[in-house]
């Protein structure tokens, strides 16, 4: 059954996706919502919840790419694939550091 209560039609892409995100880096991730999942031409798989998009070799869940949502600026399909570009640091999150 999903959040929301109601009862929808069984998904096999849906429930791949729920399965790895359950198993992903220890159930870490158990709590977030589902986005989307995705088993790419190679043997990488993506994983998009509420707050993560997550690239992972497909069969080990051994994280090639990962990042926090909040942190994409803009997303753009281009070709056959997707270009992700972040945000700029804020000034108050930046740390510099100086020679001793």
């Amino acid at each position: 059954m999903s959040r929301d209560g109601l009862l929808r039609v069984y998904d096999l892409e849906a429930a791949r996706g729920r399965d790895v995100l359950l198993r992903y880096e220890g159930g870490k991730y158990r709590d977030e919502l589902l986005v989307c999942y995705f088993e790419l031409p190679s043997t990488d798989a993506l994983l998009l919840t509420d707050k993560h998009l997550a690239v992972m070799e497909g069969t080990t869940l051994e994280t090639r790419f990962k990042m926090k949502v909040c942190d994409i600026g803009a997303a753009a399909t281009r070709g056959s694939g997707v270009l992700v570009t972040l945000k700029p640091p804020s000034s108050s999150s930046s740390k510099y550091f100086t020679e001793a």
